[in-house]
């Protein structure tokens, strides 16, 4: 039996978002190890559907604590029970991600060459 206590809720911006509930007040809410789910839609052998694209709610950061308040949620349900294990395995495939990210950067961080500016757009990563 788990004993953590996941959510899911929908913000007035749109996004919706799984994560483990730590507290509740008056004023809102206090999650860790939010994943923001994004719904988009696919059209495959002339059939429309969607996919489920995840992500960590803020990935330009180590942080794993959020507040939210309650004017800023739409709506804030329990997760289905049979979608622990898929959170459970989300929150660890977006941690293992963030180590490989930070150990990429602290290794360049501490070679003598330094970063090359053009070589950020060579990296899986961009910015746009």
């Amino acid at each position: 039996m788990n004993n953590n206590e996941y959510v899911v809720f929908k913000l007035i911006t749109g996004e919706q978002v799984l994560a483990t509930l730590l507290n509740e007040t008056k004023d809102g809410i206090v999650v860790i190890n939010p994943i923001q789910v994004r719904m988009v839609p696919m059209v495959e052998n002339n059939e429309y559907s969607e996919q489920a694209l995840t992500n960590r709610l803020c990935q330009f950061t180590n942080e794993t604590e959020y507040t939210f308040n309650y004017k800023d949620i739409v709506y804030k349900k329990s997760l289905h029970p049979k979608m622990y294990a898929h959170y459970e395995r989300l929150v660890l495939a977006f941690g293992e991600e963030s180590k490989v990210v930070e150990e990429y950067y602290v290794e360049k961080d501490n070679r003598e060459d330094k970063l090359d500016p053009n070589e950020l757009y060579k990296t899986r990563f961009k910015l746009h």
